[in-house]
C-alpha cells in the first residue's frame, strides 16, 4: 500500500510538472523548457525546469521568436490551442501628419501698437508633413522628416508720405517655413505592443519665405539651420497601422535675410536684437504605415 500510494505521489507530481512546463524558442532555432516568470517589451524572464535550474534568469525579448506557457499537455503532444507571441519589430515605418502650431517669439517692442494684434494673429497657423524611418533595432532608428509650415494675415492700414500725406492700402504677410531634416529616432513599447512612445531628435535646414506687401509687394527669404524635438504617442490600429498624437518643437532663428522689390534684391544682416525667431511648438495628429 505504501509503495502504491507513493508511485501516486510522484505520478501527479510528474504530470503537474509536465503540464506545467512552458517554451521558449530563440531565433537561432533554440528550444528553451522553462517556466516563464514574466514577459516584458525588453525580457523574457524564467527559470529552468531541470532539477538544480531554480535561480530565474532573462532573455532579450528582440531573440526570442516566440513563447508559450503550458506548450506541452503531455509528453510529446502540443497544446491544440496555444497563443504565440511575436517578438520580431518592424524594421520600417513612413508617417504622414498635420495640425496647429503657434510661432512662440515674442513680439518686438518697435512694433508700434495699432499693429500688435495684426502681429498676435500671425503667429498661429497650421502645418504638414512626413517622416520615414528604418530601426536599426527594436528600440533605435534613423530617419529623415519633413514639416511644412503656414501663416498668413491681412489688414487694411493707412500711411503718411513724409509730405504729410495719407494713403490707404493693404498690408498683408504670407509666410512658409520649410524643414527637413535627418532624425534620430527611439521608441518604448507597451508589454501588450499596443502602444509606443516616440521620440525623434532632428537637425536640419530651415527656410522661410514670406510673401509681404506693405503697400508695395516685397519677398522676404532667408535660411538657416534648425533644430527639432518631437514626442508621439502611437495607438496600434492594426498590425501594420497606428495612429499618433504628437507634440513637436522647432527651433531657429533668421541671421540675414534677402529682400526682393520692384525687381532689386537686397541682402540685410541683421543684429543680435533684430533676428528673426523662427521657433514655434506643433501639434499633430497622424498615420504611421510599419512595414
Amino acid at each position: 500500500m505504501k509503495y502504491l500510494l507513493l508511485n501516486i505521489v510522484l505520478f501527479f507530481i510528474v504530470l503537474d510538472t509536465v503540464k506545467g512546463q512552458d517554451l521558449i524558442l530563440t531565433n537561432k532555432g533554440d528550444s528553451i523548457e522553462c517556466k516563464i516568470k514574466k514577459v516584458t517589451f525588453e525580457y523574457v524572464y524564467y527559470s529552468g525546469r531541470q532539477p538544480g535550474e531554480i535561480e530565474q534568469v532573462k532573455i532579450p525579448a528582440a531573440e526570442v521568436k516566440f513563447y508559450e506557457k503550458n506548450y506541452y499537455v503531455s509528453k510529446g503532444s502540443v497544446s491544440k490551442t496555444r497563443t504565440i507571441t511575436n517578438h520580431t519589430y518592424d524594421k520600417f515605418s513612413i508617417g504622414a501628419y498635420g495640425g496647429f502650431s503657434y510661432l512662440i517669439a515674442k513680439i518686438s517692442s518697435q512694433v508700434p501698437a495699432d499693429f500688435r494684434q495684426y502681429m498676435k494673429e500671425l503667429k498661429s497657423g497650421y502645418h504638414f508633413g512626413g517622416d520615414v524611418t528604418y530601426y536599426l533595432s527594436r528600440r533605435t532608428g534613423v530617419g529623415l522628416k519633413y514639416n511644412n509650415f503656414k501663416t498668413s494675415n491681412e489688414a487694411n492700414v493707412t500711411s503718411t508720405s513724409p509730405s504729410g500725406q495719407r494713403n490707404n492700402g493693404v498690408m498683408r504677410d504670407d509666410i512658409t517655413i520649410q524643414y527637413i531634416a535627418p532624425v534620430l529616432a527611439s521608441r518604448q513599447f507597451s508589454v501588450n505592443n499596443k502602444t509606443i512612445f516616440h521620440t525623434g531628435f532632428s537637425l536640419g535646414y530651415l527656410d522661410y519665405t514670406n510673401n509681404a506687401t506693405l503697400v508695395e509687394q516685397v519677398t522676404i527669404s532667408g535660411n538657416t539651420v534648425g533644430v527639432g524635438l518631437d514626442l508621439g504617442l502611437e495607438s496600434k490600429l492594426s498590425k501594420i497601422l497606428g495612429l499618433e498624437f504628437k507634440l513637436g518643437m522647432i527651433a531657429g532663428s533668421l541671421g540675414k535675410i534677402e529682400k526682393s522689390q520692384g525687381g532689386k534684391i537686397e541682402t540685410v544682416t541683421l543684429e543680435k536684437e533684430q533676428r528673426e525667431n523662427l521657433s514655434r511648438v506643433d501639434v499633430s495628429i497622424g498615420l504611421k504605415r510599419h512595414f
